[in-house]
C-alpha cells in the first residue's frame, strides 16, 4: 500500500482524539452531557444494505460500499475517506452523529469525497488490488487497530493518512478540506492551514 505522509495526522492528534480500543478495552472518556448517541442513532448499514450515496428516512446519506467508492473515486477524479468503525463502539456513533450527520459536513463530504464505510469486524469478502479480504482482514492491511479511524486516498488510491479517533466538527471540516484542496501535495502544514484557511 502505498503512503503519501503528511503533516496532517501530528497536527490533528494535538487536538486531543477520543477513540475505542478494543471490545475488551474500557471506554473511559465521557461527554459532557449524558445523551446516549446509540439510543439517538441507528447503526452504519452494511455494504450490502446500503443504497450508495442515497438519502434514507432520517434525511443522512448513505456512504458507499468499499468495491464501489473505490471504482466511483477513479472514475470521478475524488479523493476517498473511508471510516472504520465498530458496532460496539460508542465514539463511532457519536461521530456519525455530531459530526457525519451535521448537514453542511455532509454536503462538503459527499461533494468532494467518496464516503466509505467498514464494518472492521465483518467477515463479509471484498476485492482490492487483486486480492480477496474480510473487512477485518481489510482493516488490518490498512493498519488500523482502534475506533473509530479513518483514512484518507487519492483519487489515485494512494493512502494519504490515517488519523484515528474521534474528531469534532471544525477540525473535521479543516482536515477535509485540506485533503480536497489537495495542501498536502504542496506540503502545506496543516496547522498553517487551519489558520489562514488557504493553500498557498
Amino acid at each position: 500500500m502505498t503512503f503519501r505522509h503528511s503533516a496532517l495526522i501530528l497536527s490533528v492528534l494535538l487536538i486531543g482524539l477520543t477513540a475505542c480500543g478494543n471490545k475488551n478495552s474500557s471506554d473511559t472518556a465521557s461527554k459532557a452531557d449524558n445523551t446516549d448517541p446509540a439510543a439517538a442513532m441507528a447503526t452504519p448499514a452494511s455494504e450490502t444494505d446500503m443504497a450508495a450515496g442515497s438519502d434514507n428516512a432520517a434525511g443522512h446519506r448513505e456512504w458507499y460500499g468499499f468495491e464501489e467508492g473505490i471504482a466511483l473515486s477513479a472514475a470521478t477524479g475524488k479523493h476517498v475517506v473511508i471510516d472504520f468503525y465498530t458496532d460496539w463502539c460508542k465514539w463511532c456513533k457519536v461521530m456519525d452523529e455530531e459530526t457525519f450527520s451535521v448537514p453542511d459536513v455532509q454536503a462538503y463530504l459527499f461533494e468532494h469525497f467518496v464516503p466509505i464505510r467498514i464494518n472492521a469486524e465483518s467477515d463479509e469478502t471484498v476485492s482490492y488490488r487483486g486480492q480477496n479480504y474480510s473487512y477485518r482482514e481489510l482493516t488490518s492491511a490498512f493498519g488500523v487497530t482502534g475506533f473509530p479511524s479513518l483514512a484518507y486516498l487519492t483519487p489515485n488510491d494512494e493512502l494519504i493518512d490515517i488519523i484515528p479517533g474521534y474528531i469534532e466538527k471544525e477540525p473535521f471540516m479543516d482536515i477535509i478540506s485540506y485533503i480536497a484542496q489537495e495542501c498536502y501535495m504542496k506540503n502545506v502544514d496543516f496547522q498553517v492551514f487551519q489558520e489562514t484557511g488557504e493553500c498557498l
